[in-house]
């Protein structure tokens, strides 16, 4: 016959047990329990004692909130949840209350803390004013098409998943490919992108043995997918070996028949080149490549017809090109000293014509407020034709091994030209762009800005 401890309902908990749930811990518990519980029921006091307990049970219970937010992977004493940040502070606030440990407290305070930010979303749903999701557009990611291009295979066979030190997890095969791979995860793993993994097709193995699969074959976790409550891992290879590449051919040849060959791969790939050929020659922006070093060179730049004018302004009385001296060593540590990944500034720039020769004058917002010559610099400048604001965006480069070979068709360039393309990328460490935003029409806020501090002063 089970036995039913009696719970305090949750939404109707005693005050006290804020109080005494820090307590917990203390030598002296019993006492302080009994002094603050003087004017309670022994009924009362039973249900405290049994909530206490309860709450400060060790938890093992996963943390998954993936179907209903974008939640990132985050993990304590051993076990690896799916939080957002908002949750993940509200665990660590929960933490404190149990002394650092996970317990069924600070799951029930998750969850709490969840189920009312899900009832405030569905109170707002219908004013569109507090839809979350109205500026929600798709993303399309350009030359994602590279591992897309070999036919895949709907195929669901067992494997056998090891990450790092982490023990092997089971999984499935949702599509296979020659040089890819998805899986269907049983349960969440912790990864981040460009790891390397190891797969062993337990399923083949049985299904159609040879000695090639009988070893663990290398994978790099290119990504994840997430669906109907459902985790995929998508993975390339990592390693090149001619005879899997025929076993994995003959399978796939072999097995057409028998099961389904994917063709999203295709509309995915068109939809994608679709929208470089289309948006990339109508570029305002200028994309700037810079190589790897504390203080970055600029490299290269990527024209197309709409930015001709950014690179046109930047050339003096002989027609050469002097963009590169915006990006001085100076300038270029201390933008990429922000803490945040994605560095940005605002540069402000006018030219001065001495005979014939055109000087070029130029300064960060930074540089400006901390040289005291902010109002002077737009007082002079903004008055000029050649007057220009430009916003500088500078992300560092994560270029993937595997997903570069991949997008170069070895088999169609003499191996020097390959080098030589992967030496040339190898040389990159950051991409930015360089984007004019202003106009004529702001021209008098700058200098409308200067008067207003140089009265002021």
């Amino acid at each position: 016959m089970e036995r039913t401890i009696p719970v305090m309902d949750a939404e109707k908990s005693h005050p006290l047990l804020e109080q005494l749930l820090p307590l917990l811990e203390e030598p002296d518990f019993d006492n302080i329990f009994s002094r603050l519980t003087q004017g309670e029921s022994n009924n009362t006091r039973f249900l405290l004692k049994m909530e206490l307990k309860r709450l400060s049970t060790p938890c093992v219970r996963s943390i998954d909130l993936r179907a209903r937010h974008s939640a990132i992977p985050f993990a304590h004493s051993g076990i690896q949840h799916f939080m957002t940040q908002e949750d993940i502070e509200v665990f660590h606030a929960a933490l404190t209350t149990y002394h650092g440990k996970y317990t069924l407290g600070v799951y029930e305070a998750v969850m709490s803390a969840q189920k009312e930010r899900l009832k405030h979303d569905s109170q707002q749903e219908g004013d569109p004013q507090h839809d979350p999701h109205r500026f929600e557009i798709d993303s399309i990611q350009f030359a994602s098409y590279y591992h897309r291009r070999e036919e895949r295979m709907h195929f669901s066979s067992p494997v056998l998943l090891r990450l790092g030190e982490v023990a092997a997890i089971q999984a499935k095969t949702s599509d296979i490919s020659l040089g890819g791979l998805r899986l269907l995860m049983t349960e969440p793993v912790a990864f981040e992108v460009g790891d390397l993994c190891q797969v062993t097709f337990t399923g083949l193995q049985k299904e159609s043995p040879a000695a090639v699969i009988d070893e663990p074959v290398y994978y790099q976790i290119m990504g994840e997918e997430l669906r109907d409550n459902r985790f995929w891992l998508k993975l390339l290879r990592a390693d090149s070996d001619p005879e899997l590449d025929r076993y994995l051919h003959n399978f796939i040849e072999i097995n057409k028949l028998r099961y389904r060959i994917s063709i999203d791969y295709l509309l995915s790939s068109v939809e994608v080149k679709g929208y470089e050929q289309y948006y990339l020659p109508r570029l305002t922006g200028l994309p700037l490549f810079f190589s790897k070093s504390p203080a970055p060179t600029l490299l290269h730049v990527l024209k197309s017809e709409n930015n001709q004018a950014v690179l046109e302004y930047w050339r003096d009385e002989r027609n050469v090109d002097r963009l590169a001296g915006l990006f001085n060593p100076l300038r270029m540590e201390r933008l990429l000293a922000q803490p945040q990944n994605h560095k940005q500034c605002w540069i402000y720039s006018f030219t001065h014509t001495v005979r014939s020769h055109i000087y070029f004058f130029s300064a960060t917002s930074e540089e400006l407020e901390n040289s005291g010559l902010r109002d002077l610099f737009f007082t002079v400048g903004a008055k000029r034709p050649s007057w220009r604001v430009f916003k500088l965006d500078l992300e560092a480069i994560q270029l993937n091994q595997q997903g570069l070979k991949s997008l170069i068709n070895i088999e169609d360039l003499p191996p020097a030209h390959v080098t030589s393309v992967e030496q040339h990328l190898d040389l990159l460490g950051y991409v930015g762009q360089l984007t004019v935003i202003d106009d004529d029409a702001h021209r008098q806020d700058y200098l409308t800005d200067a008067l207003a501090d140089y009265k002021a002063n």
